[in-house]
């Protein structure tokens, strides 16, 4: 597992450095936040700087991107 995250490429990283990062809407992300805690979740949008997706059981989770540590796509 651990091999996997390596090779993954941190999209939360590269907005940071100012690289046009596209995410379709209907795309499967993996966000951890500054707590360490995983969510696996399916994007819904990005507004005012708020990432906004929905959890497994329908659950919506709108999430600030200064509280993300690492987002990656699925």
């Amino acid at each position: 597992m651990r091999k996997e995250m390596i090779s993954k490429k941190c999209l939360l990283n590269a907005m940071r450095q100012g690289e046009k990062v596209k995410i379709e809407r209907g795309s499967e992300v993996e966000l951890i936040i500054k707590t360490g805690e995983k969510f696996k979740a399916i994007l819904c949008d990005f507004t005012d700087d708020r990432l906004h997706t929905v959890l497994t059981l329908g659950i919506l989770l709108s999430v600030p991107l200064h509280s993300l540590s690492n987002l990656y796509l699925v």
